[in-house]
């Protein structure tokens, strides 16, 4: 019988500290991130009232860049076959159609952060950055 409780009160605390720990943060990280990319598109905005549309552009082009590599990251984790559990969310292969969408804009655009000051600034212009952008659009580029 204290082997049945014990059982029991581990499988109620493993519960427990899914809900509050990775699967409430995960939710939780989502919607803390919301704030400052709302920011992000309002300065966005705020360039396109200014015709500055070329910081706005290097600015999205960075954030493909980032998508690839941040693709790339998790698709070579060993967590991965666990996301679409843990997350709630269907990230494989629910999310491949729009890694597909950005590694055929890449194929067919080079990245103008590889070859501007912004690639000094931010981790998509070294080369194991390219690397990782390079290998996910071959993989999922039509």
């Amino acid at each position: 019988m204290k082997a049945l409780l014990t059982a029991v009160l581990l499988v109620l605390a493993a519960a427990g500290g899914y809900f509050f720990g990775f699967g409430h943060g995960w939710h939780m990280g989502l919607k803390a991130d919301a704030a400052p990319r709302g920011v992000i598109s309002l300065r966005h905005l705020q360039m396109l009232e200014k015709d500055r549309v070329a910081n706005m552009k290097l600015s999205m082009e960075g954030d493909i860049d980032r998508a690839l590599i941040g693709w790339h990251e998790l698709s070579q984790s060993n967590l991965m076959p666990f996301v679409n559990a843990a997350s709630g969310l269907d990230v494989f292969p629910g999310f491949e159609k729009y890694i597909r969408t950005l590694a055929t804009y890449r194929k067919a655009n080079a990245s103008p952060a590889l070859t501007s000051e912004y690639a000094k600034l931010d981790p998509t212009g070294t080369e194991e950055g390219r690397r990782m952008i390079a290998k996910v659009v071959a993989d999922h580029a039509r």
